[in-house]
């Protein structure tokens, strides 16, 4: 047993010792202490496991399989989550320093209750870490091996891996998944009690939350984009969707929070989806996991998918139990009035469940179908694109109406909101070319479906045209109409954050829209005599300056072309797009010439022999022009931006009632 194992069992044991000792409402400031100490344990044990990277110890299997002397030092410190026993350790130790910051809470009830389960969940993962043990040697995975014997290099880390934005995504997604075990917290224990204080503890880590899954999220849509080489950000891939599943269901939570907290409604839907998203985020690491499911971002099938499973079930269990205790012993005391603010944001929870819904259907029906009829099916992409789109025009519909909203003018916003909706009716069966169809033709999904669903797949994407002018409008609308009320500027960052959220849908909406159902993709053969030579992609040219081929250190080939991008005879850029082997198999790094309006997208993935000419080769290159990608990543950035707005005001006010809490202690002395 090495040190960093022992560590690990020394933080398992704390961590159910400090939830005997806190359950027990005895030692407390003991289990505080014993708190810290898993924290510390923990970080430790992060700490001599980056060690044992930078230092190159391929003693440790865990080193040897992802590391190499050549590999860069920021990719030596990345190559620490790379695979499964570090994410599991990294995620245990994020969430010990969530409880880490509770902690100073501990002396009041509702703080040693949310506590109790968060720790609960943290001896679960620290569970699968010793499980797994990143700290393994590779004497104990292969006894034969003298103890004499050090590797004298390691496997590496796969040049896939090797992007500073993989670097950065697994920290950020495993923030995002440890913060909503807050969530998971306060929401089973406002089910159990009927205490709305657990939602408001809930409520503020899942603002966090929703902003590191955010960012997760989109660092990994751009690192496909850039490395993957296939010209996308987003392929519905079943570890990609399984991330976004939570994303919708705690942007619901969110949402219903507002009325929970304003309209005294949704009092049982709020903290039921706060536990789910809980139990999707699990379900996303089972996906990951498990090996059921054929992902570039998935491991291999390990000894922990059965333990996840079992994990599931018993949140399963949990969310039942609690929704059924809560109904039983508590009665709701919804307010019943009518309200239209209420009801829209109702309508905006239930979409957003719903297109939580088709994702969550399109990824596990595939599992369903195997089991109970032992037959393989592939869910297409389509699939999800087409059935969320109208619940997607339906959210835009609402969005604007909502932001709209005032009681004087009710009836001009109705009459408003039928002449858009007759509009996007219309639009919808007008397509000038199949590009604008919700799904084209010649797509293997749109071949297999029913009449019925070619016909809703033959609609077009025009009918987006309307609802994104709506909800912009009403975004307007709402942004004159705070400004007029805004007395104190220090409140203008919840307001401004609330605004730039809700337009940075309209961006990425409309950008991934475009940039998928327009681009244009078209192959460019080059002759090596044409070195030199603009060819024309539409209104682009594409000049070879030279091809360049090598043999590196290790015996890998690396074929490279160097490239110039033109418009109307100037040059716009250049770049090398390269091919290259490894001992993960091949690799392309593609060039990308982005602009406002449009990406142009070389891809080169070895030269080819030419037909015609055995003796000869060929150098052809993949050219995509994709329109409106920039919109789409300006999206995300204002998603994030407003969400920070958010956050920093509502610091703000915690310190502003921690400061009036003090005054009024102190005036009573």
């Amino acid at each position: 047993m090495t040190v960093g194992d022992i560590f690990l069992i020394l933080s398992f044991l704390l961590t159910v010792l400090s939830i005997l000792l806190i359950r027990t409402g005895k030692n407390i400031r003991f289990a505080k202490k014993l708190l810290v100490g898993v924290f510390i344990l923990l970080t430790i044990d992060v700490l001599l496991l980056t060690y044992y990277f930078l230092s190159s110890d391929f003693r440790y299997f865990y080193v040897y399989s992802y590391s190499s002397h050549e590999l860069p030092l920021v990719y030596k410190f990345s190559a620490v989550w790379a695979g499964q026993e570090g994410t599991y350790l990294l995620w245990a130790w994020i969430i010990s320093i969530s409880i880490f910051v509770l902690r100073r809470g501990i002396s009041r009830k509702r703080y040693r209750d949310v506590i109790t389960i968060t720790t609960v969940v943290n001896a679960f993962f620290i569970f699968l870490t010793v499980l797994m043990s990143p700290y393994k040697t590779i004497y104990e995975i292969e006894p034969s091996l003298p103890g004499t014997f050090i590797p004298p290099d390691g496997r590496g880390l796969n040049p896939l891996l090797q992007d500073p934005w993989m670097a950065i995504h697994p920290p950020i997604i495993f923030i995002g998944y440890a913060l909503v075990t807050i969530t998971f917290a306060g929401s089973l224990l406002y089910l159990w009690t009927n205490d709305s204080r657990y939602e408001v503890i809930g409520r503020s880590w899942a603002k966090g939350s929703w902003l590191f899954l955010t960012l997760g999220i989109a660092v990994g849509g751009y690192w496909s984009y850039k490395v993957l080489g296939w010209g996308g950000f987003w392929a519905w891939d079943p570890v990609e969707t399984s991330s976004l599943i939570p994303w919708l269901t705690l942007t619901a939570y969110l949402h219903g929070s507002y009325q929970f907290r304003t309209k005294q409604a949704l009092r049982l839907y709020t903290p039921s989806v706060g536990i789910i998203t809980f139990i999707l985020v699990v379900y996303a690491t089972f996906i990951t996991r498990s090996g059921l499911w054929q992902s570039v971002h998935a491991f291999s099938e390990t000894t922990t998918g059965l333990f996840l499973a079992g994990f599931l079930i018993f949140g399963l269990v949990m969310l039942v139990f609690s929704v059924y205790y809560h109904d039983r012993h508590y009665k709701m005391e919804e307010d019943e009035s009518q309200d239209h603010e209420r009801t829209i944001l109702f309508i905006t929870v239930v979409i957003l469940s719903i297109l939580a819904f088709i994702s969550f259907w399109g990824l596990t029906f595939p599992l369903i179908s195997q089991a109970v009829r032992n037959q393989q099916i592939a869910v297409d992409p389509e699939f999800f694109n087409l059935w969320s789109y109208p619940f997607v025009l339906i959210l835009l519909g609402v969005l604007g109406f909502c932001f709209a909203f005032n009681k004087r003018n009710i009836k001009l916003l109705i009459q408003i909101s039928l002449i858009f909706t007759i509009l996007t009716l219309v639009l919808l069966f007008i397509t000038p070319g199949k590009d604008y169809m919700l799904v084209e033709p010649d797509k293997s999904f749109f071949v297999k479906s029913s009449g019925l669903t070619r016909a809703f797949a033959s609609l077009s994407l025009l009918s987006l045209v309307p609802p994104v002018i709506y909800a912009l409008i009403g975004i307007g609308f709402a942004i004159r109409r705070d400004l007029k009320k805004l007395s104190n500027p220090k409140n203008s960052l919840r307001i401004w954050g609330k605004h730039i959220i809700h337009i940075s849908i309209i961006f990425i909406l409309a950008g991934a829209v475009v940039s998928t159902s327009f681009e244009r993709e078209q192959v460019v053969t080059f002759e090596i005599e044409e070195q030199g030579i603009i060819k024309m992609v539409d209104e682009i040219g594409i000049k070879l300056y030279r091809f360049d081929v090598h043999q590196d250190r290790q015996g890998f080939w690396k074929q490279a072309v160097f490239v110039g991008i033109y418009s109307g005879g100037t040059k716009l850029s250049e770049g090398v797009a390269v091919f290259r082997d490894s001992p993960y198999g091949t690799v392309t790094d593609v060039y990308i010439d982005r602009g406002i309006s449009k990406d142009i997208y070389v891809i080169f993935q070895g030269v080819v022999q030419n037909p015609s000419n055995p003796s000869e080769i060929l150098i052809p290159l993949k050219i995509k022009i994709i329109p409106w990608v920039m919109p789409l990543w300006v999206g995300i950035f204002l998603m994030a931006s407003g969400m920070i707005c958010t956050l920093i005001d509502d610091l703000r006010l915690k310190r502003k009632r921690e400061k009036m809490r003090r005054m009024k202690i102190e005036s009573r002395i």
